[in-house]
């Protein structure tokens, strides 16, 4: 396969990789904030502004980020990335995978269990792709052309009312785009889909972050950075 397809190909999942997991672990911060304070707010309540303004701030860039991956205009737009692979869909094939495998292992044997990309799995991930995007375009694009963008209003309230949204929609729509992009990696680099993340696991890992400091993912990052200052506010603030 001409290489540089494939070169094409990885350098625009890059972007798309980098703005899902920029976006992703924003929101995720944004939901963590609000779930683990539930009943233990006075550390929180000594700096209120401080934490009204990075609450504000976490879903700006998370919806700004939708912003990036939705326009089609836009380099790292999710509608560029998927149209290379609509015309290369050999770029998932294992036939590729092989040749980047190498002698290295017994390849029959590790592809055994594994289904080649196909017509039908790519026309899954449009699916997926035009649904999220449907989302955003109504209300999260009015939002971020009008206040974040350009101010056109000053508030949400200015928004007709079938425009408004919830935060929780906003991570729903990023767990999406990070099965897509976690799906697109494992085809990639192994030849089979991905197992993939639901709100309720990830309310799971958020509540024992606490517990369990370690092989956290990455997205929960700044989560668990979060739960040191919070302790640091509640010992000495």
């Amino acid at each position: 396969m001409d290489k540089q397809v494939i070169e094409n190909y990885n350098n625009q999942f890059k972007v798309f990789e980098s703005e899902v997991e920029y976006g992703f672990k924003n929101i995720c911060l944004h939901y963590a904030i609000n779930i683990l304070t539930v009943n233990r707010q006075e550390p929180i309540n000594k700096t209120p502004e401080f934490w009204n303004f990075t609450l504000y701030n976490l879903a700006t860039v998370s919806i700004l980020t939708l912003g990036r991956i939705f326009d089609v205009r836009s380099n790292y737009s999710i509608h560029k990335l998927l149209d290379i692979l609509g015309q290369n869909l050999e770029i998932l094939s294992l036939a590729e995978l092989k040749s980047r495998k190498g002698p290295t292992i017994d390849f029959e044997e590790y592809i055994s269990d594994k289904a080649d990309f196909s017509k039908d799995m790519y026309r899954d991930l449009v699916r997926i792709k035009k649904r999220l995007y449907k989302q955003y375009e109504k209300p999260y694009k009015n939002y971020r052309n009008s206040i974040i963008g350009h101010r056109l209003v000053k508030s949400t309230v200015e928004i007709e009312g079938s425009d408004r949204f919830y935060f929780l929609d906003i991570l729903n729509i990023y767990i999406d785009l990070y099965n897509l992009k976690r799906e697109l990696w494992e085809r990639y680099h192994n030849g089979r889909g991905h197992t993939y993340l639901t709100f309720d696991e990830l309310t799971l890992q958020i509540h024992s972050i606490e517990r369990n400091t370690e092989n956290i993912p990455r997205y929960l990052y700044m989560v668990k950075d979060y739960l040191k200052l919070y302790h640091l506010l509640e010992q000495y603030g």
